[in-house]
């Protein structure tokens, strides 16, 4: 890659690492996923333990249905972790090999 590439009119880092990620989501944005999935598989678990009634089947269905959301999200953040780990590590080894070349580092 020639050392233009890496000048003050080049793409940003996190540009460059979303194009090699491939993905629109950021790790921030799938980590609030899984909190606000987890807050309310929670919430719905406080309201249920209030009550002094056995929960029915509906209740149990709809723990269950957020039980498996706060999975998905949790696995969805966990792949995007992978993808982005993989992109920064080529991005580093990338940016090493041009200041091997003699490109600017900073």
């Amino acid at each position: 890659m020639p050392a233009a590439a890496y000048s003050a009119d080049a793409r940003s880092s996190q540009a460059r690492l979303m194009a090699a990620g491939g993905t629109q989501l950021t790790c921030s944005s799938a980590q609030k996923k899984v909190r606000a999935a987890e807050e309310r598989f929670s919430a719905a678990q406080a309201r249920l333990s209030l009550c002094d009634v056995e929960p029915d089947d509906q209740t149990l269905a709809q723990l269950d249905t957020l039980q498996a959301a706060v999975r998905e999200a949790r696995q969805a953040r966990d792949a995007l972790m992978q993808t982005w780990a993989a992109a920064v590590a080529a991005f580093r080894r990338r940016h090493r090999t041009a200041g091997n070349d003699g490109a600017p580092t900073a």
